[in-house]
């Protein structure tokens, strides 16, 4: 349940980071290129509204498992050792993301201690960092879910098959 209801938050925020992201740049092609008038403020919202949409997206895309994939070497090895196979880069990148969840969180504090901002709207960078920690956190939760179900399919015993006598 609560973990429908988290995925659901995160595809909407997808989705309106997506719709904000379309109006804002349309709004600064119109000012720059047919009033005149470029708007530099609107280029600061817009590097927010995109870090938190490519790292939001990219958690939903690991959730799905839906991320571009190309190998061929399922052609070389059987399903059983290919499971194996794959719980291990499973495992790799659950490992990776946290390590990458660490250091996102690092710089996010890093960032919270500088107090460094935008020069346009003085609107605090570690915001920007958030989303990185935030996206990176999402990342690791499903690789881990992934890794569990992956050991479960895995090392499930195998079905033993009856063969009816015909009696």
């Amino acid at each position: 349940m609560a973990w429908n209801i988290l995925l659901n938050i995160q595809r909407a925020n997808v989705i309106l980071m997506g719709a904000v992201l379309t109006c804002l740049i349309v709004a600064e092609v119109i000012f720059r290129y047919f009033l005149q008038l470029p708007q530099l403020w609107v280029e600061e919202i817009i590097l927010y509204a995109v870090l938190w949409f490519y790292l939001l997206g990219a958690a939903l895309a690991t959730h799905d498992r839906s991320h571009i994939v190309g190998g061929v070497i399922h052609l070389f090895f059987k399903p059983r050792i290919m499971d194996r196979f794959r719980l291990g880069t499973d495992f790799v990148s659950f490992a990776l993301s946290c390590l990458f969840t660490y250091w996102s969180y690092d710089v996010f504090l890093w960032n919270l201690d500088k107090d460094s901002r935008t020069q346009q709207l003085l609107l605090p960078d570690a915001y920007a960092y958030l989303a990185l920690f935030v996206g990176f956190a999402f990342i690791s939760l499903y690789f881990l879910a992934v890794f569990i179900n992956g050991a479960r399919e895995t090392f499930r015993p195998a079905a033993k098959t009856v063969i009816a006598e015909g009696r």
